[in-house]
């Protein structure tokens, strides 16, 4: 028997703030060794992962449509009388 459960929104709020930590600390590094990130770079990723996500999300309302349309067509019962 467990004796603390973490549900699905705490352990989502845990997993955010390690993976958090984990980028500052790459940051700190590659800040060490001479990377910086500016402005127009961050503008340039947020443009480019923007982007991304509505292609990707475009792409997933079409195979959810095809899926639709495949499953309509072969889930229609035949009257037979």
């Amino acid at each position: 028997m467990d004796l603390i459960k973490v549900d699905g929104w705490l352990k989502s709020i845990l997993v955010g703030r390690i993976m958090g930590g984990l980028l500052l600390i790459g940051a700190l590094v590659a800040q060490k060794y001479g990377y910086d990130v500016t402005s127009e770079d961050q503008k340039a990723i947020m443009d480019l992962v923007t982007g991304l996500l509505a292609g990707v999300g475009g792409l997933l309302l079409l195979i959810s449509k095809l899926r639709e349309k495949i499953n309509g067509i072969f889930s229609k019962k035949v009257k037979t009388e």
